[in-house]
Order: C-alpha cells, then structure tokens, then sequence
C-alpha cells in the first residue's frame, strides 16, 4: 500500500476526496505544489511552493476542524504561560468525544526552551494541537520549532508574556502559517502576531 499519493488539478474536475489510506497527498495545481492530508478532527490542504503551471487549475489552501479551540482553553494556557513566565512552557491539546482537553507533560523549561522528559508520551504522540510559550518574546516560530515540528496536527505559540498568539498547521514536515482565529476562539486579552503568515 502507497502511504503517499500524487494528484494533479485538471480544469473541470473536482479534486477527489482524501483517501484514508495514505499518509498524505501532493497535488499539483495551476498556481503551485500542495500537500493535503487528515486525521480526527482536521483536514487541511496547504501549499509547500508556488509557481505558475499552464493548463492545471489553480486551488485554495485550506484549515478544517471539526471544533475551534475554545477560548477556555486558551485562557487555562495563557494562565499557566503567566505562572511559568519567564520560563517557557508545553502544552498537547487533544479533541475526544468533542470534547478539548489541555495536558502539560512533564518537561525541562528554560527561559529559551522547552521540551518534555518524555517525547514518546501517547499523550504528546496522539495530540492535534502542540502548543508552548514564548514567556517574554514574540510569538514567532523558532528554528528550533520548525525543526521539531515533524507531525500533523496544529501549532500554537503564545508569546509577550501571554499577550501574543501564532499558529500553523504542518504536515509531516511542511508547515503554513495561518491566522489564530481560524482556528482558536480568542480571548480578549490575547492578540495575532503580526508576523506575516505565508509559506515556510
């Protein structure tokens, strides 16, 4: 069985449904290269390069989440963000039966790093939603996070001091910037970062 699969965007045709038996599928389209994938919860297509193809159709990037993250998620974190600060601080997020549920797992948390004693735990491993703190700098992706970030689920950094919030979504590998509030009910207190979202 292919784990991978590999479709073009030809005018006229609808794009047909992802097939659960692979991991991922790269499409190419009239305005590019991307990659659609999903899992419990979230389905999302995003673009890994762009370039003009002639004769393929061009097509949209997509998020879909079966829920938002609710706003009492992101205010549980933002709280815990503030009790670790300056330290950062890991957060998995995890959606079952519709409902959320926010687990710190035991972690080393310094005040430009983070990471949890145990990586293997099923609790990080199964999460859709890998969500850590900034503690006083900008909600903006390290190197360091693009290199971990290797699954497919959500990415959520909150930075500023809990102010300050970005988010992506990556696909084993590739990732897309996107705004926060497609994803996450905002709370007041907490603002995008406006760094600008694209392709990374």
């Amino acid at each position: 069985m292919d784990l991978i699969d590999y479709l073009k965007a030809f005018p006229g045709q609808a794009l047909p449904l992802f097939d659960d038996a692979h991991l991922f599928e790269y499409i190419l389209a009239g305005n590019g290269l991307f990659l659609r994938s999903r899992r419990d919860g979230l389905e999302a297509l995003i673009p890994v390069a762009t370039c003009k193809i002639v004769g393929l159709e061009e097509i949209t990037p997509y998020v879909h989440m079966d829920q938002k993250i609710p706003q009492s998620i992101l205010a549980e974190a933002n709280a815990r963000a503030l009790e670790a600060f300056p330290c950062e601080i890991l957060f998995w997020v995890n959606l079952k039966d519709r409902m959320w549920n926010l687990f710190v797992p035991e972690q080393d948390s310094l005040q430009g790093s983070v990471k949890p004693l145990d990586p293997f735990h099923p609790k990080g491993a199964n999460a859709l939603v890998d969500m850590h703190s900034h503690g006083a700098f900008q909600a903006v992706f390290s190197p360091t996070d693009n290199a971990d970030e290797t699954g497919f689920r959500l990415y959520i950094c909150i930075g500023l001091a809990a102010t300050q919030i970005a988010a992506r979504v990556g696909i084993f590998g590739h990732r897309w910037d996107i705004p926060a509030a497609w994803v996450c009910e905002l709370p007041e207190e907490i603002t995008e970062c406006e760094a600008l979202h694209g392709y990374s």
